[in-house]
């Protein structure tokens, strides 16, 4: 979906997790600026965020990247590139305005490239292309509920 800016009324989608954690997507259009904190406020304002602001954690990734000495020359140096762009980009937390805050927590991601493929190496929570396939789905069946097509914003 390639439009501008997005109706207010299908911004938001807030589902809750439990113990107090809730899962915000937001979608905007190319020509907006994203701004959590002010996503986060709106929400809570209208009651579909009800934790009070001072004891949110905005939990954000940093990809590690791990190259296995076992691949082959030239996606190695695919690997390096793109983890070279990696380092030299603004990181997403920066972008989406959550420059010096003191709720962002950073996890450090490890994502390893290796001649099998690649595999995000978390020992609690290991991810590989078949749970990939899956989150896929999962995202293609609320697309389907909603009738919209969500951006995904990576952090």
């Amino acid at each position: 979906m390639n439009v501008a800016t997005i109706d207010e009324d299908g911004r938001f989608v807030v589902t809750k997790l439990g113990n107090d954690i809730h899962s915000v997507v937001v979608n905007y259009g190319y020509m907006e600026q994203p701004d959590v904190r002010n996503v986060l406020k709106e929400l809570q304002r209208q009651k579909l965020l009800p934790i009070a602001s001072e004891r949110w954690i905005i939990e954000v990734g940093e990809e590690e990247i791990i190259v296995d000495r076992n691949l082959g020359f030239f996606k190695k140096i695919a690997v390096i590139a793109f983890s070279w762009i990696l380092r030299l980009s603004t990181p997403a937390h920066k972008y989406l305005g959550l420059v010096y805050d003191a709720a962002v927590s950073k996890e450090i991601v490890p994502v390893v490239f290796s001649p099998s493929g690649v595999k995000v190496a978390l020992p609690e929570l290991e991810l590989d292309h078949r749970s990939n396939e899956l989150c896929q789905n999962e995202q293609a069946e609320r697309e389907a509920e909603t009738g919209r097509r969500a951006r995904p914003i990576s952090m």
